[in-house]
């Protein structure tokens, strides 16, 4: 229809479509915008929520927490932290408090130090790094405190820090016990394990009589056979006196905080039995602190998180033992994948990969202003892994 317009609005016509066509051309070997760049990145696990932590994504890439270095330069005490991805810290299959598993089958311990001159206008104060491959183990799935799991199902407990014992006054430090790893006998095949704690693979739990902070706690291993903790069946994941079964419930146990009344001032060493209003859980996280008690996050089969035990509820941001929260719902939370609990602050991965955090900010990546400290954000804000550090 175009050669019944008049000659001129023909050419303009013309034109307009050209310059449509030009522009589809050029977008169409280019990202639109940089949003769209960061909504591809996957986070997987999250480590040292409330702190500075270490995100795996699913590519194998450590991400790290970054001071702006506009704010490190101004030499401002209130700053603003971003993920950044740390391009050292590569082929990660699996991340567990200061360890790394590589795809390898090699464990290095991850820290943040001080970073080199050259490095500090990127990472500020501090500068992610893998500072020491476990000697000795090998082909290795999965790391928990002193135990690591290999590719064959066999578990081998070793020992990387010195041991601090207290003598008289004074705390010493001496070597470890065992510098090089040890095969566990007579424990079967495991499937997940949580200090010392195992879960087998026909749903039973098994444990050392030893909390996760004992100092000797290889030796015991290595010494001991663990006992079966009575009146868990078809167990499916375990944490700290914690446990979610494969027909959606959660049960507890031992000195677990949230195995006790409210009234009570410390838990007592109690047999298991299953929290009251959980069902249709599909995975769960435990935060325990002798001081500050304990909370759990709570995943249900329909998307949404559940929480309940001794969380921040004050603008400070602190939780103190009379900070009990029954259970409840994290109301804005939906399509969750994992959950991840710290002592004040939570965490969440979304399924579309996003990373959602809550609670006390301590390193200035989602919290409000409030004087001279991030005040508690009591709502999820999602955190943004970015490239950059500025």
């Amino acid at each position: 229809m175009l050669h019944l317009l008049p000659q001129a609005r023909r050419a303009r016509t013309w034109a307009m479509i050209a310059l449509a066509v030009m522009v589809l051309l050029f977008n169409a070997g280019f990202p639109s915008t940089p949003a769209e760049a960061a909504d591809s990145v996957k986070a997987l696990n999250i480590e040292g929520v409330g702190d500075l932590p270490f995100i795996l994504d699913d590519e194998g890439n450590l991400w790290a927490t970054a001071v702006s270095s506009r704010a490190y330069r101004m030499n401002q005490q209130l700053y603003r932290s971003r993920m950044v991805k740390a391009e050292h810290m590569k082929g990660v299959v699996s991340l567990s408090g200061q360890y790394a598993v590589k795809d390898d089958g090699s464990v290095w311990i991850t820290r943040y130090d001080e970073p080199s001159e050259q490095d500090k206008d990127k990472w500020g104060l501090s500068m992610p790094k893998f500072v020491k491959q476990v000697p000795h183990l090998k082909n290795i799935v999965s790391v928990t405190g002193v135990l690591a799991l290999d590719r064959d199902g066999k578990l081998w407990a070793f020992d990387t820090f010195p041991r601090i014992i207290q003598e008289g006054n004074d705390f010493v430090a001496y070597p470890p016990l065992h510098e090089e790893p040890f095969p566990v006998e007579g424990v079967g095949r495991i499937k997940d394990m949580y200090g010392s704690t195992i879960l087998k693979e026909d749903g039973t739990v098994w444990a050392w009589g030893c909390t996760v902070g004992c100092h000797n706690l290889p030796e015991i291993i290595g010494t001991t056979a663990p006992t079966q903790i009575r009146g868990l069946e078809d167990i499916v994941k375990i944490g700290y006196d914690i446990a979610l079964k494969k027909d959606g419930t959660v049960w507890v146990w031992g000195y677990n905080y949230l195995a006790k009344p409210k009234s009570e001032k410390y838990p007592k060493n109690v047999t298991p039995f299953p929290l009251e209003g959980l069902t249709d859980i599909i995975d769960i996280s435990y935060s325990n602190s002798a001081s500050l008690g304990g909370h759990m996050l709570a995943l249900k089969k329909d998307g949404t998180v559940w929480s309940m035990g001794y969380f921040p509820n004050t603008r400070t941001g602190i939780s103190y033992p009379s900070n009990y929260m029954p259970l409840h719902q994290i109301e804005g939370l939906t399509d969750v994948l994992a959950v991840f609990s710290g002592k004040n602050t939570n965490a969440v991965i979304k399924k579309d990969g996003s990373l959602w955090m809550w609670g006390t900010d301590r390193s200035g990546l989602f919290g409000e202003r409030y004087g001279d400290a991030w005040a508690l954000h009591d709502q999820p804000v999602r955190v943004e892994l970015t490239q950059d550090a500025d």
